[in-house]
């Protein structure tokens, strides 16, 4: 594994900001999140120990709607969670309760809390048309995009990375009154938005949604690829 000074050289040599007093976990943290690849740079083992000098703890790998949605369609078909199972013409009876997951708290095992097939699908794996006729609510200051090289306002360089939401203008909900001062927003997908890179650039673009591969809801949960 890289050494302290190996991953603070490499951190200086791409421009990553860190304190003075950072583990090394938090020096791998900080490359990470600048879209470093420590194993590439370094040509060694990425894992870092904590400051006991014990291996750290992998890190979690959060929600699986959001990190590995083919897995959790897999786990979930055919139960009570699956969209399909709700269709029309599907007989309750049929329908197999969620597959469990860890202990439960009591001795009486997994049979004792079968999922009603009246309970609530889920709403990741439900498609487009499915949602038909709602909307999302606006991108604001926690969400986050991955831009498109290919698109003429954004410079080649930056193709892949990630910028943070800054700036975005909304219009009314198609279903609010528009004269009530607190009547739900949505974005207004005809307007540009301003984002600002997380990344040794840090450069703010005034961009169409055309121009962004990718949108992230609520802060970054995975790491993107950049570059």
């Amino acid at each position: 594994m890289p050494t302290k000074q190996e991953l603070q050289d490499l951190a200086d040599e791409h421009g990553v900001e860190v304190s003075s007093g950072a583990t090394k976990a938090e020096l791998v943290d900080a490359l990470k999140e600048a879209g470093v690849d420590v194993l590439a740079e370094t040509g060694e083992d990425e894992d870092v120990e904590d400051e006991n000098g014990e291996e750290a703890a992998p890190a979690v790998a959060g929600d699986a709607a959001l990190t590995d949605p083919g897995a959790l369609a897999a786990r979930f078909e055919g139960t009570t969670s699956d969209p399909a199972t709700r269709e029309e013409g599907t007989a309750a009876a049929d329908v197999g309760a969620d597959p469990a997951q860890g202990d439960k708290p009591s001795d009486a095992g997994a049979e004792a809390y079968p999922f009603p097939p009246g309970g609530d699908v889920e709403v990741a794996l439900l498609s487009k048309d499915a949602n038909e006729g709602e909307w999302d609510a606006p991108l604001n200051v926690e969400d986050w995009v991955v831009l498109d090289g290919s698109h003429e306002d954004v410079p080649d360089r930056l193709d892949g990375h990630i910028a943070s939401v800054v700036k975005v203008s909304t219009v009314p909900a198609p279903d609010a009154d528009p004269g009530n001062p607190n009547a739900a927003r949505v974005l207004a997908e005809d307007e540009p938005i301003t984002v600002r890179t997380r990344d040794e650039v840090n450069a703010t673009l005034v961009i169409p949604l055309d121009a962004v591969k990718e949108v992230g809801r609520g802060g970054r949960h995975t790491l993107q690829p950049t570059g």
